[in-house]
């Protein structure tokens, strides 16, 4: 959304701090004029009350949903090429095979750390995490072949990729990643996995129908814009178009149960 659709100026503001619950609190509190608007992801409205708690929002009652700016943000499963797999499933079961030596870098991102524990557990597999504060020094030793794997966006690793430097076994998505249909999705070896996030545009709660109606539209006319969508996916997004807010509080509802299986499955408690 830009300023020549609606004839308004817009100034980002860019809120960080405290696992991104900072933003979303300003936001809960805001006044519910229209003129204060919240970009946030799955851990904003799903995730986040399963890990902290005490959010200072509640992501139920708190905001009122505008639109999708993309629907799906990818994690790829990726291998250095000396590991002799070249499916996810030969790579779980060389995992089985050698228990603990297989190893992957995480980051300080939660969808990555949970990414990984999860597939190992759904696999009954040791794969071994390997904590890194700086994702350039993860792909150098994934480069290195000092680690075996890396879960990472698609736009990180496809130049990679191409160069025969890495390999992608298993790409994570409702659907094949455009760029890669060849490339199968995770939910081909597990059904129903998917973790990948959803970026949505929210304003405070009680913002008025015709400003939300307004800002949907002005949403919905970039998004289906195919050049848009062509940018979008060059950084690992995926969208169909803004949606309603109706069918995001189902696509919401819909993560959110998979999310409750993910952490009851973990035993991921809030802190």
């Amino acid at each position: 959304m830009c300023s020549s659709d609606l004839g308004q100026p817009f100034v980002p503001e860019n809120i960080t701090g405290a696992g991104g619950i900072i933003a979303p609190r300003m936001v809960a509190k805001a006044p519910a004029d229209g003129y204060t608007l919240l970009f946030c992801g799955v851990d904003t409205l799903v995730t986040n009350p399963y890990t902290v708690k005490d959010l200072g929002y509640d992501p139920q009652k708190d905001f009122d949903l505008i639109s999708m700016i993309y629907k799906e943000g990818s994690l790829a499963v990726v291998v250095h090429p000396s590991v002799p797999a070249k499916t996810l499933p030969e790579l779980l079961a060389l995992a089985k095979k050698e228990p603990g030596k297989l190893s992957y870098g995480t980051t300080s991102v939660n969808f990555i750390i949970l990414f990984g524990q999860w597939l190992n557990k759904l696999a009954g597999t040791e794969m071994l995490a390997v904590a890194y504060k700086a994702p350039a020094q993860q792909f150098q030793d994934v480069l290195d072949g000092r680690i075996n794997m890396i879960i990472s966006s698609p736009p990180t690793v496809d130049a990679l990729m191409k160069a025969g430097k890495l390999r992608v076994l298993a790409v994570d998505g409702s659907k094949r990643f455009p760029l890669w249909p060849d490339v199968p999705n995770i939910s081909e070896t597990f059904p129903g996995f998917r973790l990948s996030g959803t970026g949505l545009l929210a304003a405070p709660r009680g913002t008025p129908e015709p400003v939300i109606r307004a800002a949907n539209s002005a949403m919905n006319r970039i998004l289906t814009d195919k050049s848009y969508q062509q940018a979008l996916l060059q950084m690992g997004f995926t969208v169909d178009d803004a949606g309603t807010p109706e069918s995001m509080r189902a696509h919401l509802k819909d993560r959110d149960e998979a999310w409750q299986k993910v952490f009851a499955g973990l035993g991921v408690k809030p802190e």
